[in-house]
């Protein structure tokens, strides 16, 4: 993970917020700001002011070479005002960033001036993530950020036959982090205690398989039981929520 994502990760834990003030960088509450992170604001502080304005699109640290291009919709599920506006920097600064970001659920008055800032990116409400355009589809849970190269490592894994990705969570809240299979199917879905909020799902198995207001969890299982194959692959994903 870089320097600003692990950054970005202990803010959010926090329940820090980021604003950009012209060439300065506000935060709030303060009283959460330690002196060290502070200093660690200071030494980051361009590349957020970047990620914050909308300047970078790909690599926070930045690359002689561009990385090859992965073109993926994102679906933010339920998305809350204390981590909303972290979970979409943690998506710009993706080595590839996504085409759109559809936003699902209940969308209160703070989420949706975020969303009008970042109108530019290709942020928007949607009604269902059957919304998406692209055929890779992130589902994103409003908890969530995505550990560098999430995407990358996701999309490698989403080979032929292979319906959704999952990967390991680290617990942000309590502490910890989620040891999954690195497979699952249809007899073993329940016992194996997968309750991944985060997935990379194709979407023609998205149309088929979801339904409205199911979980992951339950996607999962349909995709399954439609003889879909579902895997593990090496990205974290940082979530602030209870244990999984």
């Amino acid at each position: 993970m870089s320097d600003v994502a692990e950054l970005l990760a202990e803010l959010t834990r926090r329940g820090v917020t980021l604003e950009p003030r012209g060439d300065s960088l506000a935060f709030h509450p303060r009283s959460k700001v330690t002196g060290e992170l502070r200093d660690r604001l200071q030494q980051h502080k361009s590349e957020i002011l970047s990620l914050l304005r909308g300047e970078i699109g790909s690599n926070v640290r930045g690359s002689a070479a561009a990385p090859e291009s992965i073109d993926y919709s994102v679906v933010i599920l339920e998305p809350r005002a204390e981590t909303f506006e972290s979970a979409l920097l943690s998506l710009f600064a993706q080595s590839t960033a996504p085409q759109e970001v559809l936003v699902c659920g209940r969308v209160t008055k703070p989420i949706r001036r975020v969303i009008q800032t970042y109108a530019a990116r290709h942020v928007r409400e949607a009604d269902s993530p059957g919304k998406a355009r692209c055929e890779r589809v992130v589902l994103l849970d409003g908890r969530s950020l995505l550990g560098r190269d999430w995407i990358r490592s996701a999309s490698a894994t989403l080979q032929d036959g292979v319906g959704a990705v999952y990967g390991d969570h680290e617990l942000l809240t309590t502490g910890g982090r989620t040891q999954y299979p690195d497979r699952v199917g249809t007899d073993d879905l329940a016992r194996s205690g997968l309750e991944s909020p985060t997935v990379l799902v194709r979407r023609s198995a998205l149309l088929e398989a979801w339904t409205p207001g199911e979980s992951i969890s339950g996607l999962l299982r349909q995709l399954s039981r439609t003889g879909w194959s579902i895997q593990k692959h090496s990205g974290v994903v940082l979530y602030r929520g209870g244990e999984q």
